[in-house]
């Protein structure tokens, strides 16, 4: 009885695995160069200064992982609103 249970067990951890949703990274903008990716919540992307002094100031980048269906994001920026951004849709592919 308890092989049964453990199967099971592993069965829905498989299933619940392959049916997460696969997620795209983009490129989204940064006010400097000292902001970094605190957290991704849906379309809001938080950003963190880290309290650093010395910065570039110009507009930076960082690397985030999306849902596919995220077309625009809203920036914050230290728990602030900053901008939205729209993400260009993936190109089809060639067959």
């Amino acid at each position: 009885m308890k092989r049964w249970q453990f199967t099971a067990g592993a069965t829905l951890v498989l299933v619940t695995s392959c049916a997460a949703p696969r997620l795209r990274q983009v490129m989204v903008d940064t006010p400097n160069s000292c902001y970094r990716l605190e957290r991704v919540e849906g379309d809001r992307v938080y950003l963190t200064s880290g309290g650093q002094r010395i910065c570039l100031q110009v507009i930076g980048h960082v690397p985030v992982e999306l849902d596919p269906s995220v077309r625009r994001v809203q920036l914050f920026t230290d728990g602030r609103f900053w901008m939205e951004q729209d993400i260009p849709g993936v190109p089809p592919v060639a067959k």
